[in-house]
């Protein structure tokens, strides 16, 4: 399909350039899409001298934004993505958030563009003292969406996939762990592994 004044928009079926052709000569099937001033948005083909198809969304200046993983097969080359990291406890608990009031108090704070429609929240908690318990909550917006007892001994806790439907897309959720002594003495302390949406 092309545009009025004959700038090609879609392509659909063989692609008419033998740079791109199969090793045996044959046309590549694709999908080639464009905005109508000929810049590439959308394809699904093979590049030249690679004999694997993967699809790719392209921004104007022509770089991939958003493509599969065509050497396993499975998940995305683009876009890179962080691996979020905290610190690991090795004995001490200093740089860990804390609070020894038995009041419910914010350890971590976040706030998010919603785009996926499911949240977690990887968080590994402990007292300080043997014998002391407190509780770490997950706050969305101004729900508190999950609890978790916390004991003398540092333990993983995993809240979600919690639901974020009721959100607008791209609209801003504030997300907060909170923490409290329960009973006993000293301190309840947190550190914020990971956080990361999901899809349904």
């Amino acid at each position: 399909m092309d545009t009025p004044p004959g700038v090609r928009v879609v392509d659909v079926g063989a692609i008419h350039d033998s740079r791109f052709d199969h090793p045996d000569g044959s046309p590549q099937q694709a999908i080639w899409m464009r905005r109508e001033d000929g810049t590439d948005v959308f394809t699904c083909f093979a590049g030249i001298e690679d004999a694997t198809q993967a699809w790719v969304l392209w921004d104007r200046q022509d770089n991939p934004v958003v493509a599969d993983d065509t050497v396993s097969g499975s998940g995305l080359a683009r876009p890179y993505l962080p691996v979020q990291m905290a610190p690991a406890y090795q004995g001490g608990w200093d740089y860990w958030p804390r609070t020894s009031s038995t009041a419910s108090q914010e350890l971590w704070i976040g706030r998010i563009y919603k785009q996926q429609p499911r949240l977690v929240v990887v968080i590994r908690a402990a007292m300080d003292t043997s014998g002391a318990t407190g509780v770490v909550d997950l706050i969305v917006g101004s729900a508190v969406v999950g609890s978790f007892p916390v004991a003398f001994a540092a333990d993983w806790f995993t809240f979600g996939p919690v639901d974020l439907t009721a959100y607008a897309h791209m609209q801003q959720v504030d997300v907060r762990v909170r923490g409290r002594r329960v009973t006993g003495t000293g301190t309840i302390r947190a550190s914020l592994i990971s956080a990361y949406t999901v899809q349904s």
